[in-house]
């Protein structure tokens, strides 16, 4: 559709099917890769928050982006914010910062 932007796929997805019929029955884990600057990184955290998946994650270099403000906190306040969100909703966030990954989960204990 024109006026239409972005993708709507994820860039990993884990699902189960029951057999014999491969009825789709539940989505065990969704993860988003982006290594572009901006709000791609936003966008697709988003993604991640309306997925119904056992497990979220997301994968990001944040060389740039730590220099102006803390993505953990602000993926926090995406969780915080959201209407829908369960105790059992799982994230794992991994920030590239340079020459190794910072990591964050939200989760239950």
């Amino acid at each position: 559709m024109e006026g239409v932007d972005g993708e709507w796929l994820y860039d990993v997805t884990c699902l189960k099917y029951e057999r014999p019929d491969y009825y789709l029955r539940r989505t065990l884990l969704v993860a988003e890769i982006e290594w572009s600057r901006g709000g791609d990184i936003w966008r697709d955290f988003e993604k991640l928050l309306i997925a119904q998946a056992d497990v979220r994650v997301m994968v990001f270099d944040s060389k740039w982006l730590r220099r102006y403000r803390d993505p953990f906190q602000e993926f926090k306040e995406y969780i915080k914010r959201l209407e829908t969100v369960k105790e059992a909703d799982t994230y794992l966030v991994a920030a590239w910062c340079d020459d190794h990954f910072e990591y964050w989960d939200h989760g239950p204990s």
